[in-house]
C-alpha cells in the first residue's frame, strides 16, 4: 500500500466551512462530532486492515460523512468536497466541474438508494473515481 494522507476531523470541519461559503450560506453547527469521528477513523480502519486504496477510500469517506449527519445542514455538500479532496491529496488528477457533479450525483445515488443495491452503488462510485487516477 502506497502512503495515503487522511484528512482530520478539523480538515473536513474546514471544508464543511467551505462548502457552507460556495453556497452562499453560513456554516452550521456540528451537532454530533463523534460521528465524524467516527467516519474519518472507519476510513483509516479500512485503509490499514482491508489495504483499500484511494479511490475506495474516498468514497468510502463521502458515504461515512453524508449518512453520519453530522451538521445542522451541508452534510451532502460537504462530503462530496471531502471525498474529492481526499482523491486530490492521494494522487487523482484535479477533478473538473463535471466529475465533481458525478461524484455529487453518485453519493446522492448511494444514500438513496435501498440497502439491497447499496453494493453495486458502491462498486459504481468506485469506478467512477479510479478514472481520476493514473493507470
Amino acid at each position: 500500500m502506497e502512503q495515503l494522507r487522511f484528512l482530520t476531523v478539523m480538515d473536513i470541519v474546514a471544508l464543511h466551512e467551505a462548502a457552507m461559503e460556495m453556497s452562499d450560506q453560513p456554516a452550521t453547527a456540528l451537532v454530533r462530532p463523534e460521528s465524524l469521528e467516527s467516519a474519518v477513523a472507519q476510513t483509516k480502519q479500512l485503509a490499514w486492515y482491508m489495504n483499500a486504496e484511494a479511490p475506495e477510500l474516498s468514497v468510502h469517506l463521502a458515504t461515512r460523512i453524508a449518512l453520519a449527519h453530522p451538521w445542522v445542514d451541508g452534510n451532502k455538500r460537504t462530503a462530496s468536497l471531502a471525498g474529492v479532496h481526499f482523491a486530490a491529496i492521494n494522487g487523482a488528477r484535479d477533478p473538473d466541474a463535471d466529475d465533481v457533479i458525478g461524484f455529487a450525483n453518485h453519493l446522492l445515488h448511494y444514500i438513496e438508494c435501498d440497502h439491497e443495491a447499496r453494493e453495486v452503488a458502491f462498486a459504481e462510485f468506485v469506478a467512477f473515481i479510479e478514472q481520476w487516477f493514473p493507470g
